[in-house]
């Protein structure tokens, strides 16, 4: 389901997940009235608009945002087993239900009527206008791995890694993507089985096995490796942190210019230094120590000239700085 400004980027990452993106309906003409059959699929990728304390995931043709998905629609219709990523602003936040006319959350009731696993964000997902970025792939990688036969929590692990190792350095809105995309459910459970070798069907191989000591020692293979995963990642990966400096002139002219061509208000700038540990500035890659030395990241932030009530309405453009020359730019909107 994707709201219908964003169906390039959407059909782009079902193509990836699943081969083929025949299957997406936009919002509008489609929803939230949505039939048995497809609410009865087991696995539901949704790329919505969001807002806090909402029971409704909206859709998107110009100023237009209309209701795409709704709780209220969803009672007892969806099939035992069910995942799903949602990468929508505040699409998996848990709220009392009295602060929405005691209408239950999208996440809540996709729970409570049997799905196995709800994969999203508390708070704002950022995104950009076209291709794939934060929220869209973060979103895709946990669905892979699911369908890889991973556990529901191995696969929110492995997206978050995956997210991370794409980058040399991370920016606040990345940081942002990784913490606040949670998995809701049982992190134990393996919705779809992973296929066996066939090794595991000889005679000889279940007679070595007829405990299923391989199943705890694949497990703490897995654990390993994730951890090395993890480790590797802190001692190598930039990280963000605050800073008192103004934005350079030559970058603030950019990101002004932007943000006006883009018609947001209200915008106001952040800057911040990008940090290595250690062991990202010895050995193999001690020769990048000097460019990492003098890398910076300035953001200008605001909101487009939308209703109060219309989600989607926050912009962010980033960019990072080497040694006092603008290297790369960013702009991303919320979801």
């Amino acid at each position: 389901m994707s709201a219908e400004v964003w169906k390039a980027s959407t059909a782009l990452s079902l193509t990836k997940i699943f081969g083929s993106s025949a299957s997406m309906a936009t919002s509008p003409p489609k929803g939230p009235s949505w039939k048995s059959a497809e609410l009865g699929r087991r696995v539901h990728f949704i790329n919505c608009h969001g807002s806090p304390e909402d029971p409704n995931f909206y859709g998107q043709r110009g100023s237009s945002y209309p209701i795409a998905h709704t709780a209220a629609k969803l009672v007892k219709k969806i099939m035992n087993g069910t995942v799903i990523a949602v990468e929508c602003c505040y699409g998996a936040q848990l709220y009392d239900p009295a602060d929405a006319d005691m209408e239950p959350g999208i996440c809540s009731t996709y729970l409570r009527d049997g799905a196995y696993g709800f994969f999203g964000s508390s708070t704002i997902a950022y995104g950009p206008s076209e291709g794939n970025g934060q929220a869209d792939l973060i979103c895709q990688y946990f669905i892979e791995e699911v369908l890889d036969g991973a556990s529901l929590g191995e696969a929110t692990l492995k997206a978050r890694h995956r997210f991370a190792q794409a980058y040399t350095h991370v920016d606040p809105t990345d940081l942002k993507t990784m913490i606040q995309f949670h998995l809701f459910g049982d992190p134990s459970i393996h919705p779809v089985g992973a296929v066996p070798h066939a090794l595991a069907r000889t005679k000889a191989f279940k007679q070595a096995f007829r405990e299923r000591q391989n199943t705890r020692g694949t497990r703490r293979l897995r654990r390993e490796r994730a951890a090395r995963t993890g480790t590797n990642l802190w001692k190598t990966l930039g990280t963000p942190n605050r800073s008192d400096e103004n934005l350079p002139s030559k970058v603030k002219k950019v990101l002004d210019s932007i943000a006006q061509e883009l018609g947001m208000r209200s915008f106001g700038a952040q800057s911040f230094t990008v940090d290595y540990p250690g062991e990202a500035m010895v050995e193999t890659m001690k020769r990048f120590a000097p460019v990492r030395e003098g890398r910076a990241l300035y953001m200008v932030s605001g909101s487009r000239p939308l209703p109060k009530e219309a989600p989607g309405r926050v912009v962010v453009i980033t960019g990072t700085v080497q040694n006092g020359q603008l290297i790369h730019l960013r702009c991303l909107h919320s979801r």
